[in-house]
């Protein structure tokens, strides 16, 4: 397992945060029979990394890594299938490129009114 192990309110360093596979991530998951309380991306110049934090709430202990996606690969097998704890993590990224993607169309739309009106 290649996970930092963190407490609640303690600050780690995002450059410490390790970076595995998303099967890696999938597998450990399935071995540490944790809660998830942490699924979320950011992006980094063209890609985007994926952050997981699971807590042990036994010991008060929190585990985080990530996973990077470039921009050849666009998606991933849903963890909702094995793990459905993570189904409100990944809705809402759902949800989130929805809105993206509206917004890109807006945002082009908007650009590019005056090449649009040419056409007709």
């Amino acid at each position: 397992m290649n996970w930092i192990i963190t407490e609640n309110n303690k600050k780690i360093n995002a450059f410490d945060i390790p970076t595995i596979s998303i099967e890696e991530i999938k597998a450990d998951v399935e071995k540490m029979k944790m809660r998830v309380v942490g699924f979320f991306g950011k992006q980094e110049f063209n890609n985007v990394r994926l952050y997981v934090v699971m807590a042990e709430d036994k010991i008060g202990k929190l585990y985080v890594t990530s996973s990077l996606f470039t921009p050849d690969v666009k998606s991933y097998e849903s963890f909702t299938q094995k793990f459905p704890a993570f189904h409100i993590f990944e809705t809402a990224l759902i949800y989130i490129a929805l809105i993206l993607t509206v917004v890109s169309l807006i945002d082009y739309l908007v650009k590019n009114k005056n090449v649009l009106k040419e056409q007709k």
